[in-house]
């Protein structure tokens, strides 16, 4: 049965034809046209509405926006977008399709701006108990964790808990060392104390000669020290790595340290060659 084709009969226009078995597929039309044709029209199932085109282009061609006609069908833009495509309604490019008439673009952002919530209007600012919410951020619940139970942006937790007439709290980044370095972590106070307490001249947060916009967190004669104090982050790891083939193509020679070195106490042995 592997080595015989297998009779389909075409979806689009009906008709019958033989097909290998392992080329069957969930579209299985007798030609590309064919193919084409009732991928169309699925797309046109996919995105039918409940009111005619006619009334689609009406509302968009006064100004209302692809977002504002979705939500009040209860769709989504791109089904609206696709609708205005199929009927060949171009797409509005800003100012552009004002050019000439501009006298009728203030009254467009008008209404444009009227059909878009923002402010305590934007869904974001919906209502949360203010008590619990205190009481949770007192308890020590920080704030992002507060917006992810919420489901909100963290300023809408920030401007609750202040409605609420709860002190925000700012956590403590910037901390003095023992030779008066000013440090943006607990990591770099260690090591910048260890530095102290061996008599190594230092510098803190010097720039890096390749960019007057990157910096190191230490350098020790001719010799850069990273921190890298955040782990299991793809973003932070692939910075990381960038900086790391930085020093490489540049030929500086540097010194990393990570967070379970100092609480292994491995900051003598890493920092040993620094002592000769």
């Amino acid at each position: 049965m592997r080595n015989q084709k297998v009779l389909l009969v075409c979806p689009n226009c009906g008709t019958e034809f033989l097909k290998w078995p392992s080329q069957i597929t969930s579209n299985n039309c007798c030609s590309r046209e064919c193919k084409s044709e009732f991928q169309v029209g699925k797309q046109i199932e996919k995105h039918r509405l409940p009111i005619p085109d006619e009334q689609i282009i009406k509302e968009y061609l006064a100004g209302d926006t692809l977002q504002a006609i979705g939500d009040r069908y209860g769709v989504t833009k791109n089904a609206i977008q696709y609708r205005l495509q199929i009927n060949d309604v171009p797409r509005r490019q800003g100012f552009s399709m004002f050019r000439d008439r501009p006298e009728q673009y203030d009254t467009f952002r008008d209404k444009q701006k009227a059909n878009t919530p923002r402010g305590l209007s934007h869904p974001s600012h919906k209502e949360i108990p203010l008590a619990q919410l205190r009481a949770e951020y007192e308890a020590g619940v920080g704030t992002t964790e507060l917006a992810k139970k919420y489901k909100v942006i963290r300023g809408t937790i920030i401007y609750k808990l202040r409605e609420a007439g709860a002190e925000i709290k700012q956590p403590p980044r910037m901390q003095e060392c023992n030779d008066g370095h000013v440090a943006e972590s607990g990591l770099e106070v260690i090591v910048d104390n260890w530095l102290f307490e061996h008599g190594i001249e230092h510098e803190i947060h010097p720039v890096l000669p390749w960019s007057k916009f990157r910096q190191a967190d230490f350098l020790v004669a001719g010799i850069y020290i990273e921190i890298w104090g955040i782990e299991r982050n793809k973003k932070y790891e692939q910075r990381k790595a960038e900086k790391l083939s930085q020093y490489q193509q540049y030929g500086f020679p540097v010194i990393s340290i990570y967070p379970k070195d100092i609480m292994a106490g491995k900051l003598d042995f890493i920092l040993q060659p620094l002592l000769s």
